[in-house]
């Protein structure tokens, strides 16, 4: 029998996870912790109860309605971002996704027609989208919970594609690593999408920016447009300029919804 302690840290964990994503399906979470979907309603039921969470329909949310301002707020940037870039999309593009929850997130607000979207984010699966836009997962071994495609065949796919955009996500943003990530695998995705795309975006809020992770993949001088919210200092700003960053949006959350 699993102890109170260790129950107790899987509810927080459930919580945290839900506040930086938004929403996640309940079986995803049974496979992330290893335990049965009962385990996890469980867990869910009690959680509403004291309401940081809602579920229904194998789906879990986080409360906006109990959660702080701040935790609320850090989930509508991370839409109004990829509402942003979506604007960005043209009929006819091809577009790489990595597997940042925020570059996803374009699926929602794509207008253009005869997009075609290639990722190696598997979550992308449980998205519902236009048809006007094609998907094509990359393939490859599967990391849990993100279920974010990597390897040499994830590798070996990109090479072979000239996309017209990427828009990707990263761990950390700064003037003296550029692009970084906690993980190795993915590390080498994200660069050859860069290698692999004629305009390259970067969508992150402001808490990103300034941030070093493990592993380096890009530099800023590589990057066309960087989507972030008005938390953005400006030392930091002018620090991107003078690295080569072409272009920076500024979204504002109080348009979010």
């Amino acid at each position: 029998m699993a102890s109170r302690e260790f129950v107790k840290q899987r509810r927080k964990s459930i919580v945290q996870l839900l506040k930086k994503t938004g929403s996640i399906p309940i079986n995803r979470l049974a496979n992330f912790f290893s335990v049965s979907t009962i385990t996890i309603r469980r867990d869910l039921d009690i959680l509403q109860k004291a309401g940081y969470v809602n579920h229904t329909y194998g789906i879990a949310t986080f409360n906006c309605n109990y959660a702080k301002q701040t935790g609320c707020e850090y989930i509508s940037i991370k839409k109004l971002i990829s509402r942003t870039a979506a604007d960005l999309i043209q009929d006819e593009d091809i577009v790489l996704l990595n597997s940042s929850s925020t570059a996803l997130g374009i699926m929602d607000y794509i207008h253009s027609s005869n997009v075609t979207i290639i990722t190696n984010n598997g979550m992308i699966l449980e998205k519902d989208y236009s048809r006007d836009i094609s998907v094509i997962l990359t393939g490859g071994e599967v990391r849990p919970l993100k279920h974010s495609l990597t390897g040499d065949f994830t590798l070996s796919m990109l090479s072979q594609i000239r996309a017209t955009k990427c828009i990707m996500g990263c761990d950390g943003f700064s003037a003296k690593a550029g692009l970084t990530t906690h993980n190795p695998n993915e590390m080498q995705v994200n660069k050859i999408m860069l290698e692999r795309s004629d305009q390259r975006i970067v969508v992150a809020d402001h808490r990103k920016l300034g941030n070093i992770a493990n592993f380096s993949y890009g530099n800023i001088g590589q990057i066309d447009i960087l989507i972030t919210d008005r938390g953005l200092e400006k030392k930091l700003l002018d620090q991107f300029y003078e690295m080569g960053l072409k272009k920076i949006l500024l979204v504002s959350p109080t348009k979010a919804k």
